[in-house]
């Protein structure tokens, strides 16, 4: 019986041998296939693309992964740095980088308007009222403080005088000064009428005298310079000595203490003055 057994189970091995091999045979002759690499069967098949997912960079605040990870909700969820995108069907279209400064520049920005605007409302809000000038030498009477004179009275006056001071640089000069410290031109003129008879064209020494019409500093022949310092000199020196005066006493009497030590020079002065004002009109 074990024989028999054994018989059958030899027969069963040699079948299932014999047809292993012709299986074999027959994959090997009729279906053509055998081991194949990829590159030999890129060369078999140069008709079909092939196409490999490629993986790009960008400069952005994105994971550069972020269109793979799906989210777990509607909702897109955030990360401190990052933004998570949900799985967009149009994958071809282009995704603009977002920049979180721009935020933060964009709220700065507005802060420093609203700061801005609070202040200028404050600053609108304040009445801001202009400080005046202080008058210069506002100690002086009324009759020696600075006024506008007709200038063509002026020059009339002079050139019937045949004086020097009409022409320039001295006219003007003398004009310039007066305004600078706030004194009435015709007192300038007065003191060169008493001094220097408004210095006469026909005096030989017409030009150096119009230097200092004024004799500041004793006389013209001691100190010879410039009309604009000359006359600088005569009107500051005409303004301190107003400044302690009383207010009962005349102006030319009192400068007469010290700037000339003729007696008589405020009278001569005076007179020379209001003829002058007779024939110079002021301008309001």
């Amino acid at each position: 019986m074990s024989m028999k057994n054994n018989l059958t189970n030899w027969k069963l091995l040699l079948f299932t041998i014999i047809y292993s091999v012709v299986c074999i045979v027959f994959i090997k002759n009729y279906t053509g296939c055998s081991p194949t690499t990829f590159k030999d069967f890129e060369k078999e098949n140069s008709k079909i693309i092939v196409i490999l997912p490629t993986y790009e960079t960008t400069l952005s605040n994105k994971f550069p992964y972020a269109t793979a990870i799906p989210p777990k909700d509607k909702k897109s969820p955030t990360l401190s740095r990052g933004y998570i995108e949900p799985l967009y069907k149009n994958s071809s279209k282009n995704m603009e980088s977002y920049n979180y400064e721009d935020d933060l520049y964009a709220l700065n920005e507005s802060d420093l308007l609203e700061s801005y605007y609070a202040k200028k409302a404050s600053i609108i809000s304040i009445n801001i009222i202009p400080k005046e000038n202080p008058v210069v030498n506002a100690h002086l009477p009324d009759y020696l403080m600075y006024k506008n004179v007709n200038i063509t009275n002026l020059k009339e006056f002079l050139k019937s005088k045949n004086s020097l001071l009409v022409e320039e640089p001295y006219f003007s000069t003398i004009l310039s000064v007066s305004k600078d410290f706030n004194l009435n031109p015709l007192v300038m003129f007065a003191i060169a009428g008493q001094e220097q008879s408004f210095v006469p064209k026909d005096d030989e020494n017409a030009y150096k005298i119009a230097n200092n019409p004024f004799n500041v500093f004793y006389s013209w022949k001691r100190y010879n310079t410039s009309i604009q310092d000359s006359a600088s000199i005569a009107a500051r020196t005409l303004v301190n000595l107003c400044k302690n005066k009383p207010t009962n006493t005349d102006a030319f009497t009192w400068v007469n203490r010290k700037y000339s030590e003729d007696k008589n020079w405020s009278k001569a002065v005076r007179s020379i003055f209001n003829q002058l004002q007779d024939n110079v009109s002021y301008w309001k």
